[in-house]
């Protein structure tokens, strides 16, 4: 082993150490009872889709309170309400080990794509620590960052299949729980059709067109009871109930003048998105201790610099075409929409809607250009958000 490869192994051992301190202590704070998935799993175990309590973020619809974010997090969690009482279950363990399962599903991932062994480590680390994941992973006691911890697991499993496996049936069904999980997730079915169609094992045209109904039917499945799920709750297949939300603050004040969607948004998130740095904020009025950071997150290329290496990937046109397709609309959708993921730490936490395509497009850039590069903007990344998980720390208020 060279002596590179050694400082590596133990700048990796401590970080990863580093992680577990912060998990350990985030896991020690998880009541359960914070978050909304949990209280709506209990809903459920009992038979029922309406919430007894009315938190933050619940919409009041015909004098009931209804958890309006896509139902598959808090379905996951049911098996646990069963067995012990709210206060016992930390939904933050239940995302390390849904992270667990993502690291080796990601790692066989990066095969397909023939990077080595240590470059897919270091892609691994990239994506779970050098982007808005840890965040989510850290805070996911609440509903918003434990959806998208679920939300990116089933998307990884559904490119595991397509990629890796060519499975279309398990790969519809993962993609299909993946939007049941975050709505967004929805564009990746341009880029895994693509995949599916490339890298499915069969040859013959009317296997392969099978291949492709039989992705589709499990994803529309999923769709179909998402829309009667609507339905059933609001009277309407596409009223997601975000309507009747009864949000405070800047949400509150731009829920009620513009609305969900609107283009007096796109400025203020594309900033957000491309442009804003990691920005500390400073307790006045002497102003020397650190009060928090930027509430409203910082931008994917200030917080995450290594995703420029996507530009430079090199891959069959149809799958180049399909990723950078999947990863605009989704772009489209989010600069539309209301709020860009406030409240959040050194990230935009949407991007996690498109950076499992993302990071293909990543590892696949790191053949065009000379390793100490990629790896100085990795570390950068992991670096940025050690300062602000770790050392920072965030204050909601």
């Amino acid at each position: 082993m060279t002596t590179g490869r050694i400082i590596e192994l133990v700048l990796l051992v401590g970080l990863l150490a580093l992680v577990v301190f912060n998990l350990v202590q985030q896991i020690g704070q998880d009541c359960g009872v914070t978050n909304l998935h949990l209280i709506q799993a209990h809903s459920l175990a009992q038979g029922r889709w309406d919430i007894p309590v009315r938190a933050s973020d619940v919409a009041v619809f015909q004098n009931k309170y209804y958890v309006v974010f896509p139902p598959m997090p808090a379905i996951l969690l049911v098996p646990l309400v069963k067995i012990w009482a709210a206060e016992a279950i930390k939904v933050t363990l239940v995302s390390v080990v849904l992270t667990l399962l993502n690291v080796v599903v990601l790692y066989r991932i990066m095969a397909v794509l023939n990077v080595g062994r240590a470059v897919a480590a270091w892609l691994l680390v990239a994506f779970f620590l050098g982007t808005g994941y840890w965040y989510c992973l850290s805070m996911s006691m609440w509903v918003w960052f434990y959806a998208q911890i679920v939300g990116t697991t089933f998307c990884l499993l559904a490119l595991h299949e397509v990629l890796v496996s060519g499975r279309g049936l398990t790969a519809g069904l993962f993609l299909g729980l993946a939007v049941l999980s975050r709505q967004m997730l929805i564009y990746s079915v341009f880029f895994m059709v693509t995949a599916l169609w490339k890298y499915s094992p069969e040859q013959v045209l009317r296997r392969k067109i099978q291949q492709q109904l039989a992705f589709l039917v499990p994803l529309g499945l999923c769709l179909g009871f998402y829309l009667l799920l609507n339905w059933s709750r609001f009277g309407s297949i596409f009223d997601t109930g975000y309507a009747y939300l009864q949000l405070k603050g800047v949400q509150g004040a731009r829920l009620e003048r513009y609305g969900l969607f609107n283009p007096a948004y796109i400025l203020f998130n594309l900033s957000y998105m491309f442009l804003q740095g990691f920005h500390l904020e400073f307790d006045p009025p002497d102003y020397v201790n650190v009060l928090h950071l930027d509430p409203f997150g910082t931008s994917l290329l200030s917080a995450s610099p290594f995703v420029v290496l996507a530009l430079l990937a090199r891959w069959n046109r149809g799958m180049l075409v399909a990723a950078w397709f999947t990863i605009a609309l989704t772009l489209i959708h989010q600069v539309f929409y209301f709020i860009n993921g406030h409240i959040q730490l050194n990230a935009q936490r949407y991007t996690l809607d498109f950076m499992p395509v993302l990071i293909l497009l990543i590892a696949l850039g790191t053949f065009e250009t000379k390793p100490a590069l990629w790896k100085t903007l990795i570390g950068y990344a992991v670096f940025l958000n050690i300062l602000a998980i770790v050392w920072i720390g965030f204050r909601f208020e």
